[in-house]
């Protein structure tokens, strides 16, 4: 399903589980999966606008979230602890930067590359690791093998670090559960069995790894919908390949059908017919579509600052700007909570964020959303995971 943004996507994946459930297929055999939290649960709340009360059990989750579900209940047969611990990223990186700085060899070494580099060096080796990589006891050795000798020894301590916190990484959830559903034809059988339906949600953003795990979940009813919009993917760093896997999906599952949702239903014609002059450059796809009743929206202005500062204040001005004319308008201004600015990386972010507040214009940034890795909700959150986990030294450090 080729769908871009704002062409009813979502909306299509909720009204195709409600009609199989209309034909009979129990809620629970009906897995879908998408790439957020925020996203699983809009899905899950058009699921059950669609379909009603009966609809509870519909299998709404993340890739993540489905491989730590699958290796909790699998966990004695593999010879993990059902209670592992997971760290999320901000978590691996701390660990990673506590070797460096803990190792005389690894500081050496490493003195000058950050741990987001390092942490994306070791999860992109987990993502692209091919099948012959993986072994049945669940160890990374041969995982590594392509690393740079240095890298590989601390990719190994880091993995060796996991284990004595009892607790796996975000790479470590999909590799293992690859592993799992190809060493273990009893537990794969299960698997096999359990959903007559899957659909997957933004598959430009998934690596081969956690389509492997979709294909063989898929191989018993061959019922499978991958959904999104095949032009654009923002995790190419991590191994996603939208083409790869549209070419893998019809190699594997044969007769395999094809539907363009074409009509944007968000956008405005003007930027609809924007967007479009560029996609043309680089796609085939068909290009999406302004709905009838879209309304016609403001021309794009194309800006040139010489400095950042003269950006921000650029930017500055335009929110000004922009207030006044609709206080003359409907005798209120745009609330500042409606105007949004979108940059290409954190630091440009930073920059503009700082004018903005000597300009006193009231913002947020991204960052203040990300309410988990507050400081003040990760000490708190340290004492319910080391309760949970008395091996966890990184939340007992914490504390």
């Amino acid at each position: 399903l080729h769908a871009p943004v704002g062409s009813g996507k979502t909306q299509s994946i909720a009204e195709r589980a409600a009609m199989a459930i209309s034909r009979g297929v129990p809620p629970s055999e009906i897995l879908c999966l998408t790439f957020t939290n925020r996203a699983a649960r809009e899905m899950k709340d058009r699921i059950l606008s669609h379909c009603g009360p009966g609809a509870e059990t519909v299998v709404v989750r993340t890739f993540h979230s489905l491989c730590a579900w699958m290796l909790r209940l699998e966990a004695k047969s593999l010879g993990l602890a059902s209670d592992f611990g997971i760290f999320d990223d901000q978590d691996s990186m701390e660990l990673l930067a506590t070797l460096v700085r803990e190792h005389d060899s690894f500081r050496n070494m490493f003195i000058d590359t950050g741990s987001k580099e390092l942490y994306h060096l070791i999860e992109g080796a987990k993502a692209q690791a091919p099948p012959s990589s993986l072994r049945q006891d669940l160890s990374l050795e041969h995982v590594f093998q392509s690393l740079p000798s240095s890298r590989k020894e601390l990719a190994q301590a880091y993995q060796a670090a996991l284990a004595t916190h009892h607790a796996l990484d975000f790479g470590d959830l999909v590799l293992y559960c690859r592993a799992m559903l190809l060493h273990h034809p009893d537990i794969r059988q299960r698997w096999i069995t359990r959903f007559r339906l899957i659909q997957v949600d933004e598959m430009q953003d998934t690596h081969p790894g956690e389509y492997e795990i979709i294909s063989r979940l898929a191989a018993g009813y061959k019922n499978l919908v991958l959904a999104g919009d095949f032009d654009q993917t923002i995790y190419a760093w991590r191994g996603s390949d939208p083409d790869v896997i549209l070419r893998r999906f019809r190699r594997e599952f044969g007769n395999v059908r094809r539907f363009d949702l074409t009509y944007n239903h968000r956008a405005t014609k003007r930027l609809l017919s924007l967007t479009n002059h560029v996609a043309m450059s680089f796609s085939s796809n068909p290009r999406p579509r302004a709905a009838p009743d879209s309304a016609e929206g403001y021309p794009a202005t194309v800006h040139f600052a010489h400095t950042s500062t003269k950006e921000a204040d650029w930017i500055a001005d335009q929110i000004n700007d922009l207030r006044q004319q609709t206080a003359r308008i409907y005798g209120e201004p745009l609330p500042y909570g409606r105007i949004g600015i979108l940059v290409r990386s954190n630091r440009r972010g930073e920059a503009i964020s700082r004018r903005l507040t000597k300009r006193n214009i009231p913002h947020l940034t991204v960052e203040s959303f990300e309410f988990f890795r507050r400081q003040e909700v990760k000490d708190a959150l340290a004492y319910l995971r080391f309760l949970l986990n008395p091996a966890d030294s990184i939340s007992f450090r914490r504390i």
